[in-house]
């Protein structure tokens, strides 16, 4: 590596690793994260370049991405998990609510439609399955891995695009219902 890289996870947040490494890399483990290199010298520094910056309500988080209103519920349920008193950040053009439990956590995002790209961090491509739900005349769209078990879902109010993310701590696979999407959507503005 000779320059910076940036790595996004599924919840937004940015790492730079920058330096040098004198050979060539043998080998990867994506799962992991690790890569194993061969030569003299490797030397990386990582620090913190996350696009968004904390807030401290939806409110002053919209008006600082220069977004419409934002609002979303005090909890939201999954399932047998409840999340409560969302975190909220923003970047240029999009606001974040993140509901944190101890091994997964939602996000939930709203973008104008010039930053639609980042209103979830997923590939969508990922997910083996899209289909769509009517949620009160709203037409949502669902990415996952079986009918009925999203773990991404996007929908449009007009030119903005909002998104919620369902995503484990450690690689495991987090599924909204069909039930838990129409809850979710219902508290959020």
């Amino acid at each position: 590596m000779t320059d910076a890289q940036a790595v996004t996870d599924s919840l937004g947040l940015a790492l730079e690793a920058t330096g040098d490494l004198d050979g060539t890399i043998t080998s990867q483990d994506p799962a992991a994260g690790t890569q194993v290199a061969q030569g003299s010298t490797m030397s990386v520094t990582v620090k913190d370049v996350s696009i968004w910056t904390d807030a401290p309500s939806a409110g002053e988080a919209a008006q600082a991405a220069g977004v419409d209103y934002f609002n979303v519920s005090d909890s939201v349920t999954m399932g047998s998990n409840s999340y409560s008193n969302p975190k909220f950040s923003y970047t240029a053009g999009a606001v974040q609510a993140l509901y944190d439990g101890p091994a997964s956590g939602v996000s939930v995002r709203k973008t104008d439609a010039a930053h639609a790209s980042l209103a979830t961090d997923r590939d969508l491509s990922d997910f083996s399955l899209n289909w769509t739900q009517d949620v009160d005349g709203t037409e949502v769209t669902c990415f996952g891995d079986a009918q009925d078990a999203a773990t991404v879902i996007e929908w449009k109010v007009g030119a903005d695009t909002y998104a919620a993310t369902y995503q484990g701590y450690g690689g495991e696979e987090m599924t909204m219902s069909s039930d838990d999407i129409a809850d979710l959507i219902a508290g959020i503005e």
